[in-house]
């Protein structure tokens, strides 16, 4: 698949996510919503759809995950590699304080 096709199917998965996200309103609170987003079951309700339409959103949302998590596998795996290659390039002293020039992540 192609970066456009990619682009595209990602596009789509969030429009739709962020569209049944904003109609949730008091839902969350009832228990209707999963941590990553809507339900199926809950898009099903609100936006009516048909079980193959379910049935494809399931399958788009579920591949997306799949994707989303290899990427952010290479990702941290191309940070290892970087930082590897700058501990090489760096004296002890200067890794230390370009360590300590990084800026602090709070904790989610």
């Amino acid at each position: 698949m192609n970066i456009k096709a990619a682009l595209l199917t990602s596009a789509i998965a969030l429009t739709v996510a962020t569209s049944a996200y904003a109609e949730r309103s008091d839902d969350c609170s009832k228990g209707k919503m999963q941590k990553r987003g809507p339900s199926i079951a809950h898009l099903q309700e609100k936006l009516d759809l048909t079980d193959k339409q379910a049935d494809s959103l399931k399958v788009l949302f579920e591949e997306q995950r799949a994707k989303q998590k290899a990427l952010r596998k290479t990702h941290k795996e191309n940070r290892d590699i970087m930082h590897e290659k700058i501990s090489n390039i760096l004296t002890k002293e200067q890794l230390e304080e370009f360590k300590e020039m990084k800026p602090k992540k709070p904790h989610r």
